[in-house]
């Protein structure tokens, strides 16, 4: 975190969630593409993971997705950042890869440089997005995502 000069999130604890998140994208559509989604059970209502896959209208997977959902912004924020650790690359060039965007979406948002990745933090939760195709522009998806998020968090 600090490499990044990210300071570590809060300890405000939100409640299990029941059904207002991203559930809503259960095959709907965000811009040209549909969404497809599935939950993965992590043991309690806490701490869950769903993937989402987006479709071209030829149900071609053009884009993938991770939301993670956990009890604190900083629970979350450490998931985060596990997940971009978990990369065979020296810690130096992992480092050289991730970029905070103060203008991207979330509370906090990361890009990989080098490739089409976005990652970003709304309150608990947790949402990477990646691009199978260059087109598929993932700041826009995780925009979206956000506004989703944001709209249901009101």
């Amino acid at each position: 975190m600090s490499a990044l000069n990210v300071e570590a999130a809060s300890d405000e604890i939100f409640s299990p969630r029941h059904g207002n998140d991203l559930t809503a994208l259960k095959h709907t559509k965000t811009g040209n593409l549909t969404v497809r989604r599935w939950q993965k059970e992590e043991g309690n209502d806490n701490n869950q993971d769903e993937e989402l896959t987006f479709l071209n209208d030829k149900d071609v997977v053009e884009a993938f997705g991770r939301v993670k959902y956990r009890m604190t912004p900083r629970a979350a924020q450490s998931a985060l950042f596990e997940e971009l650790a978990m990369n065979s690359l020296p810690m130096p060039l992992l480092l050289e890869r991730y970029e905070v965007d103060k203008k991207g979406p979330g509370d906090l948002c990361i890009i990989d440089k080098l490739k089409e990745r976005v990652h970003f933090i709304r309150a608990n939760v947790t949402v990477s997005i990646r691009s199978i195709d260059t087109r598929v522009e993932t700041m826009k998806l995780a925009q979206e995502l956000d506004q989703i998020l944001v709209g249901e968090n009101e």
